[in-house]
């Protein structure tokens, strides 16, 4: 299965880009959402709003992965699924929660994305 993959950073997105290339990961990504391209700081539930809206996406379609649990808080009040990425679990049980990016994929493995 294809799963769309962009970032939503609190970072303007040409750093975003300056990052990923020097990487050498930028092509794996879509649409660098930084505070610039949706004209909102990464600071509320708007700012996922406007993600959501200029990537076309219902929030309910969304799957996002924070290392910030009030950030995930502001997606997941909009109908977003989350995933707090980090050691500590979450204090939230409405998020997902990964040790580290390498755990991802026995995650995805374990979510119906489809429902």
């Amino acid at each position: 299965m294809y799963y769309a993959l962009h970032t939503a950073s609190g970072e303007p997105s040409s750093d975003l880009a300056g990052y990923l290339e020097a990487m050498g990961v930028r092509d794996r990504f879509g649409t660098l959402y930084g505070p610039d391209l949706v004209n909102a700081a990464k600071a509320s539930p708007r700012y996922y709003a406007r993600v959501f809206s200029h990537a076309g996406l219902r929030p309910e379609e969304a799957l996002v992965v924070d290392d910030g649990e009030q950030v995930l808080e502001w997606a997941a009040s909009l109908g977003a699924r989350t995933v707090l990425c980090r050691p500590n679990p979450p204090t939230s049980a409405r998020h997902y929660h990964v040790t580290s990016l390498a755990r991802f994929s026995e995650l995805l493995a374990g979510i119906d994305l489809e429902g």
